[in-house]
């Protein structure tokens, strides 16, 4: 009888913004066992610049390219190259804040493509129904807009969901569910 090998697992949180990922990341996330938990992890890039840390979500916003010089620093930093293969799950839900989908999927590709032998990657993804996420991201900056009402509202989400309008601030891909998914 052969003997199988299961693999440890990445997790990949990439929480979009206003599902709970704070919530997660503080009070679920840690509790987790078995698990090497990093939140938001920070790491140096390049040796010569030991004072500039950089986010695992600033890494994933950049061009997949980076991948080709700095893919093994990253994947060390997480723990994904040692002897001891655990679990391990990542969180930043910055990775998926103002960045498209096509770019979101190069990276997956090649960090799969670089942790196959060693790890499975799972993605955890929070979708949170639609109108409530839009009525959330609303609040969020009503508190500090002077013209708050119903009418305003409409205005909010017809700018943000017109590809040329000049305050497409990342939350018109958070309205388009089809894309998201």
């Amino acid at each position: 009888m052969s003997k199988t090998t299961i693999k440890p697992c990445l997790y990949l949180h990439i929480g979009n913004p206003k599902t709970g990922s704070t919530y997660l990341q503080k009070k679920v996330f840690p509790e987790l066992e078995n698990i090497t938990y990093h939140y938001k992890p920070k790491y140096n890039i390049l040796k010569e610049y030991r004072n500039q840390k950089s986010t695992f979500g600033r890494f994933m916003r950049s061009s997949p390219v980076v991948w080709k010089n700095f893919g093994d620093v990253l994947l060390n930093n997480l723990g994904l190259n040692s002897f001891e293969k655990s679990d391990i799950l990542v969180s930043d839900e910055h990775f998926v804040e103002a960045n498209d989908p096509f770019r979101i999927a190069q990276h997956l590709h090649e960090l799969k493509k670089r942790i196959y032998k060693s790890h499975n990657l799972k993605i955890l993804m929070i979708i949170r129904r639609q109108d409530t996420w839009i009525s959330s991201c609303y609040a969020e900056v009503s508190n500090t807009h002077k013209r708050v009402s119903q009418k305003h509202f409409r205005e909010y989400i017809l700018n943000r969901i017109d590809p040329f309008s000049a305050c497409n601030d990342g939350v018109g891909i958070r309205l388009d569910y089809y894309t998201l998914v």
